[in-house]
């Protein structure tokens, strides 16, 4: 059986500061038909498509971000173990 799943897409308070919030949401409004459901999903995944275009996918780049960083970690900890047994000669 396939399930439909809908990716859940919340409003960010970041969206209040764009300058032509107001214009795109009425545009995105109207573009929509009549039905309220439908209006508002258009508006948020408008507003969604935005932000990812101006910021990119942010959860892929804090998971490779923190990937260089583990890898980074275990390279200063390589380095100690390295100076250690330097030392230890």
């Amino acid at each position: 059986m396939k399930h439909n799943r809908h990716k859940l897409i919340r409003f960010e308070e970041c969206w209040l500061r764009e300058s032509n919030l107001k214009e795109e949401i009425a545009r995105a409004w109207e573009d929509s038909g009549t039905n309220l459901s439908n209006r508002i999903k258009r508006c948020v995944e408008d507003l969604a498509r935005r932000e990812a275009d101006r910021y990119g996918d942010v959860p892929k780049s804090i998971k490779i971000t923190q990937m260089k960083l583990d890898k980074l970690n275990r390279s200063a900890d390589n380095e100690g173990v390295a100076s250690e047994i330097r030392r230890q000669k």
